[in-house]
């Protein structure tokens, strides 16, 4: 993958979402990310399914930018908070890992 490939999608991202160039290193991390579920040239079949041999599963892919909202254990919270905190998703991987959708 190209570096300019890599920095039109962050291009794109950074303008979709309308966040300023302080997020420009998620954007990165995420737009990396996302390249290595893209078909190569050479295989025909994505990095991911190359290096895991693992079929690919998209069901966990969310919009980059968009709101969330993120159940407070209720170990944290009292009776009367609030179960949700919205939020922005910005790291596609930390979230795969820590929430279940």
């Amino acid at each position: 993958m190209s570096n300019i490939t890599l920095i039109d999608m962050v291009r794109s991202m950074l303008c979709h979402s309308s966040f300023s160039s302080h997020f420009l290193s998620e954007a990165i991390i995420t737009a990396k990310y996302l390249l290595n579920f893209v078909p190569t040239k050479t295989h025909n079949i994505t990095p991911y399914e190359l290096w895991t041999r693992r079929k690919l599963n998209l069901n966990s892919l969310r919009v980059w930018g968009s709101s969330a909202h993120i159940l407070i254990s209720s170990y944290t919270r009292t009776k009367l908070d609030s179960k949700i905190l919205k939020a922005i998703l910005l790291d596609i991987i930390k979230i795969q890992k820590d929430i279940n959708f």
